[in-house]
């Protein structure tokens, strides 16, 4: 039994949870694993939404500077976001 804040997909792949099909259809898999891009130089975790956008999750930056822009606040979404190479 694991007791754990982490949602099922990240836990166990993305394969858990999504119904049959999700695999090669790719769309509800991938709408709920979190991605990790590259927004303005600015490193940004976020979720991919159907129109092609990133809908924002949380920094992953150091800078304090970067937290007080309001277009990468939590819940905006932003547009021509560039893929990380990790997650």
């Amino acid at each position: 039994m694991l007791y754990t804040v982490m949602p099922m997909e990240v836990v166990f792949g993305a394969g858990v949870g999504a119904g049959p099909g999700a695999e090669s259809s790719g769309k509800v898999a991938d709408a709920n694993i979190p991605v990790q891009v590259m927004v303005a130089g600015i490193e940004v975790l976020g979720y991919a939404m159907p129109d092609g956008g990133v809908r924002v999750e949380r920094l992953l930056s150091t800078d304090p500077a970067h937290y007080l822009r309001p277009d990468l606040c939590p819940g905006c979404t932003v547009y021509g976001a560039q893929r990380c190479q990790r997650v």
